[in-house]
């Protein structure tokens, strides 16, 4: 029979505090690890507007909400894309999709977006945007103009 100390019972409760610790918070350093795609942090009471090149570098993109007004949690809202070429001259006709989700729990967009105007001068309005949740959202543009295709992805986090 093995008689414990008080150093040795301080010993394992703290060893058994270290190892609760690790498990409870294991999940939450798993969630923040970081993606290949840009990050920005946004809240819902923010304008969000964001500005990065392409993966190979043709083109520069904005985006922002519409109007540059908040993004609501559970109502459709709009947002718009400024598109140049890699000299910052604006790309007058282009195919552009938007498609995303939220990549920490698998899912896709709710709604299914679409550049429903060319505003010109490389303006884009993209409607039917929907965020259901609270938590990191990723917006990927999917840009096909002047003979080239490119995309960028814009994460970013949503809450109420």
């Amino acid at each position: 029979m093995r008689i414990m100390t008080g150093v040795s019972k301080q010993h394992s409760k703290t060893k058994l505090f270290v190892q609760i610790a690790w498990w409870v918070t294991l999940p939450i350093l798993v969630s923040c690890e970081s993606h290949a795609h840009k990050s920005h942090e946004g809240e819902l009471h923010q304008v969000y507007e964001f500005t990065e090149q392409t993966e190979s570098g043709s083109f520069n993109v904005q985006l922002s909400t519409a109007d540059k007004s908040p993004a609501p949690i559970g109502d459709y809202h709009d947002w718009s894309i400024t598109l140049t070429d890699r000299d910052s001259v604006p790309v007058q006709t282009a195919s552009i999709a938007v498609t995303g989700g939220m990549p920490a729990h698998g899912h896709g967009l709710p709604t299914k977006p679409e550049v429903s105007q060319n505003l010109g001068n490389g303006h884009y309005l993209v409607e039917g945007v929907l965020f259901t949740m609270s938590g990191e959202w990723l917006l990927r543009i999917n840009i096909v103009a002047e003979g080239k295709s490119d995309v960028v992805d814009f994460t970013f986090s949503v809450s109420s």
